[in-house]
């Protein structure tokens, strides 16, 4: 079974959402086209706020993940640098598919997002 509710919302007057031209997005609703607020533009809202009361892990998002995070965490956990980095780059071999720089630094080609608990879990290991 789905459900689909639509409802029409008074908000203050800004411009709440936008497209990637920068306009207002707008769907026509009745007999007016009236100004659209995504569910994406909704949800980053509600987390704000949520961050402001509970206190909640951040992602990261970035293309260094493994080597500014794994890789230092593994070296202070006492695993020697070229042991760290041999074990850094299987772990992105095992997890990304084909999307490591060539220069050893352990940069991706692509931000990836991860969580707080995936990179504690990948230091664990």
């Amino acid at each position: 079974m789905f459900l689909q509710i639509h409802s029409l919302t008074s908000y203050h007057a800004t411009l709440l959402n936008r497209d990637d031209a920068g306009l207002a997005k707008r769907i026509p609703f009745g007999d007016k086209p009236r100004l659209r607020i995504s569910s994406q533009c909704l949800k980053r809202h509600w987390r704000e706020n949520l961050q402001d009361t509970v206190k909640l892990p951040q992602g990261i998002r970035s293309r260094q993940f493994f080597g500014r995070i794994v890789l230092p965490e593994l070296i202070q956990a006492g695993v020697a640098e070229t042991l760290a980095r041999v074990l850094a780059k299987a772990l992105i071999d095992a997890v990304i598919d084909g999307g490591v720089e060539d220069d050893g630094s352990l940069a991706l080609k692509q931000p990836v997002l991860f969580g707080r608990p995936e990179a504690d879990f990948s230091s664990a290991c």
